[in-house]
């Protein structure tokens, strides 16, 4: 059975994500000036483990980067992290 996926955009300086047990939040929104690039601080939360990251969300090596230390230090695997992260698009 596929995990409920829920997106909050209430507030537009705290944006949620939720996957699962997983939860993503984007700290402080999204600029919409300089669309040129998409930088961003998340905070990806499993239970009571979590992780903060500020990357840019179209450069594709810091994405890979986010979802690999994700995986190691939240003790998730990358493909239901990668299957998270694509319902986004």
């Amino acid at each position: 059975m596929e995990p409920v996926r829920k997106l909050n955009t209430t507030n537009t300086e705290h944006i949620t994500y939720k996957y699962g047990e997983t939860e993503i939040t984007v700290l402080g929104g999204i600029r919409l000036e300089g669309l040129d690039r998409m930088r961003v601080t998340l905070k990806v939360q499993v239970e009571h483990l979590s992780l903060r990251h500020n990357l840019d969300l179209y450069n594709d090596n810091q994405v890979e980067k986010l979802t690999r230390k994700v995986a190691e230090k939240l003790e998730l695997g990358t493909t239901l992290d990668s299957r998270g992260c694509d319902g986004l698009d």
